[in-house]
């Protein structure tokens, strides 16, 4: 059970939209979460958070949750945090801390969490009508079958090299396509 891998926790509590307007610290934003297997730390943005709060700062290895959103297929999205620096996690997120590292990969962790398998078991979790939420003692209960170490190095690795041509094909394409409209210009002026 995933429950005996780690523990989770939340993201801020207890914030106004005026602890968002500036702020002493960076927050990891739920897009950020949503859309990254690996969260980016320039797509962070800022908070205001005291030192006599309560909240819990996200760490290297940190695994992150998208925990509510208006679709069941967008609830669950998994997205690992790799930077030193020491940020909190939005509201509308969760985060679940290994208790050991050295047994479970966190890249390839995440990786495994956004896999069609385990995913299906997430949104199985999932609840609401208008609006879906996971909850993390939902998610403690969900089964997993983890492979040796070894086994989770060479996927992880394997699916960093695919990620990272796929992200270099749209830098590409993107120019490409910047090229293109370039030269249509040209061609109609």
């Amino acid at each position: 059970m995933m429950g005996k891998l780690g523990e989770f926790f939340g993201g801020l509590s207890g914030k106004t939209k005026d602890d968002f307007e500036s702020g002493n610290s960076q927050y990891i934003t739920y897009m950020n979460v949503y859309k990254n297997i690996i969260a980016q730390i320039d797509n962070c943005e800022k908070v205001n958070v005291s030192t006599d709060e309560n909240q819990h700062p996200i760490i290297a290895g940190d695994i992150m949750f998208t925990q509510s959103s208006e679709t069941i297929e967008e609830v669950g999205l998994a997205s690992l945090w790799m930077h030193e620096e020491t940020p909190y996690l939005n509201s509308f997120c969760f985060a679940f801390r290994l208790y050991n590292q050295h047994d479970v990969i966190p890249l390839w962790f995440v990786y495994f969490m956004r896999s069609a398998r385990v995913r299906k078991k997430i949104m199985r979790e999932g609840q609401g009508i208008t609006r879906v939420n996971l909850s993390a003692e939902r998610m403690k209960q969900i089964i997993l079958r983890i492979p040796n170490t070894k086994e989770q190095q060479k996927a992880a690795s394997i699916l960093s090299i695919c990620d990272f041509k796929i992200q270099y094909a749209v830098k590409q394409l993107e120019c490409m396509r910047k090229l293109k409209k370039g030269l249509l210009q040209q061609l109609f002026v």
